[in-house]
């Protein structure tokens, strides 16, 4: 809600800016997509906020149209959230009094940035192990791609141990 002057000299009045609608969007079902984005935990409470039925508001949320309202929406309000949620990321980084915080709010931080840890670091004789356990109690089984201890016999193989 702003203020602006009605006449020149005349005191301020309030005028509410509409947030403009996609066609096709009453504004009671455009209160009721603002619910749901912004904290109505079901339906029926976002319904009863907007001032409709339950069933009608379910009934606009199947249409394409208001579904990609909907949606844009959601997009507009996490690109919002997530400049709070970094600033949060970056607070915790810095001022958290937990080490075990401030460790996981720098990786977080470090990942965003691109710098991703490497997963596990290959071993040094070049050798691949995969353990499958399907669990139906004939496993595991171990697929082994390199050679078979320095024997001469190269390329994957596949062992495992049968249950009677």
């Amino acid at each position: 809600m702003s203020t602006l002057p009605a006449k020149p000299g005349s005191g301020p009045v309030n005028v509410e800016r509409e947030r403009p609608r996609h066609r096709g969007i009453s504004r009671k079902l455009s209160a009721g997509l603002d619910a749901l984005v912004h904290g109505a935990r079901t339906i029926t409470d976002a319904a009863e906020s907007a001032g409709m039925r339950r069933e009608a508001l379910s009934l606009a949320l199947r249409k394409p149209h208001v579904q990609e309202e909907l949606d844009r929406r959601v997009r507009d309000a996490m690109k919002r959230r997530g400049v709070k949620a970094l600033a949060n990321i970056e607070f915790l980084g810095d001022m958290a009094k937990s080490e075990y915080v401030r460790l996981e709010a720098s990786k977080d931080l470090a990942n965003r940035a691109g710098y991703i840890p490497p997963k596990e670091q290959p071993s040094s004789d070049g050798v691949l192990i995969v353990n499958i356990d399907l669990g139906d109690g004939r496993g595991p089984f171990v697929l082994h791609d390199g050679s078979q201890d320095g024997a001469g016999s190269h390329g994957p193989r596949l062992e495992g141990r049968v249950s009677p």
